[in-house]
């Protein structure tokens, strides 16, 4: 049986919402993982013409596991940190964490960028 469940996160803090799709009902909403390293360090700044360029900022993700009612969280700040936790959503109303990774330090550019002057 497919989902019915609309599963988002958001940019930064990473709070995860579920939302019913048939009954347009928000059933819960909690913390994802988080990072201990601290994602809103900028790792870079250039000015440009007047304007600031910030690289740095970090993103979150969440996918459900299929048929299995789990949903993984991921938060990643560039070249910082990486963590994820897994959790169950069987219960109403009340996510439970079931699974949590060590957060991981370090990281390697995955795009060039180019500055003229």
């Amino acid at each position: 049986m497919p989902s019915t469940l609309l599963i988002y996160s958001s940019y930064i803090s990473n709070k995860i919402d579920v939302i019913d799709i048939e009954s347009k009902r928000k059933l819960m909403t909690f913390d994802g993982v988080q990072l201990k390293a601290g994602i809103l360090r900028f790792t870079k700044s250039y000015l440009i013409n007047s304007f600031l360029l910030l690289v740095g900022s970090g993103w979150t993700c969440v996918k459900e596991i299929s048929n299995a009612r789990l949903l993984v969280s991921l938060h990643r700040a560039p070249n910082e940190s990486v963590n994820m936790e897994i959790f169950d959503l069987s219960r109403k109303e009340k996510a439970m964490k079931i699974y949590c990774f060590e957060e991981v330090l370090g990281g390697k550019h995955l795009f060039s960028y180019l500055i003229l002057e």
